[in-house]
């Protein structure tokens, strides 16, 4: 495992071809190794030096050690906040070893192409980005396939869907790119299409807008034209219009706004 910088470096000048311009808003070379060598100094300062005392960047070094040994999220997280200028490379997960002698045929079982896994892994953006949209492909033929069938095991499974991803993940990492396909096939394995917590805030500021189109409305309101104007169904518009929660919060609408509107007398059916 190698610093950011370097690595960065060793790339660019083993490569004949034309260097992209660095992304918007991400350091330079130069300045991440700026940042390092000034944590370093920063750390020096803040621990005084004695007969026996690691210096910053074998400490640094240390650090590395311990999280290529064990690479859990307490080791990368101590490494990253004591030298918060410096920064890794995650650890590898494919093995090419590993990945030709025994994943290879696993591969092959769900048609995926065994070179292309390859390609992606060597940081290749148009390889990554293909492989994305195969996973996805599987993936969408599997959950088809469970809707009319009951065959255990049809399909490519999560555990090797789930694996390729995450070695995509460090491999796009490691060559500085991120395909949106693989965010999209990502962000669908993490918390799918409507994650709860997004559900929930979605339910309040729907909730929190009727009551505001309930106070609009005034003399006028009605089930069947709250759901209209909210696009919910009538027994959701008329669960409102019941509680007498939601009819506090409206009469606090109303007391807090202007509105060219008679005071509000809120009806729970019509």
């Amino acid at each position: 495992m190698r610093f950011g910088p370097g690595r960065a470096t060793a790339r660019c000048c083993a490569s004949h071809t034309v260097v992209q311009p660095a992304r918007a808003n991400l350091p330079t070379v130069s300045e991440r190794c700026a940042m390092l060598d000034k944590s370093l100094k920063c750390t020096a300062a803040l621990k005084p030096g004695g007969k026996g005392r690691a210096q910053p960047f074998d400490h640094w070094q240390e650090l590395i050690a311990v999280y290529e040994k064990e690479p859990t999220l307490a080791n990368y997280l101590s490494l990253r906040r004591e030298f918060p200028g410096g920064d890794i490379e995650p650890s590898t997960l494919m093995d090419f070893d590993v990945f030709l002698f025994s994943v290879r045929k696993e591969l092959e079982k769900h048609g995926i192409d065994a070179m292309l896994v390859c390609d992606a892994m060597d940081g290749d953006d148009r390889a990554i980005d293909e492989l994305s949209l195969v996973l996805m492909e599987r993936l969408i033929e599997r959950d088809r396939k469970k809707t009319t069938t009951q065959t255990l095991g049809l399909g490519i499974p999560d555990s090797l869907a789930n694996y390729l991803i995450a070695a995509a993940l460090e491999a796009a990492c490691r060559a500085g790119v991120l395909p949106s396909s693989l965010a999209v096939l990502a962000r669908d394995r993490l918390c799918g299409l409507s994650p709860r917590v997004h559900k929930a805030y979605a339910a309040r500021q729907r909730y929190g807008d009727a009551g505001f189109a309930a106070a609009q409305l005034g003399d006028d309101v009605r089930v069947r034209k709250l759901a209209r104007l909210m696009g919910v169904s009538t027994g959701q518009a008329g669960k409102w219009l019941a509680s007498a929660k939601f009819r506090q919060d409206v009469e606090a609408v109303i007391k807090t706004t202007r509105f060219p509107r008679s005071p509000l007398k809120l009806r729970a059916g019509g």
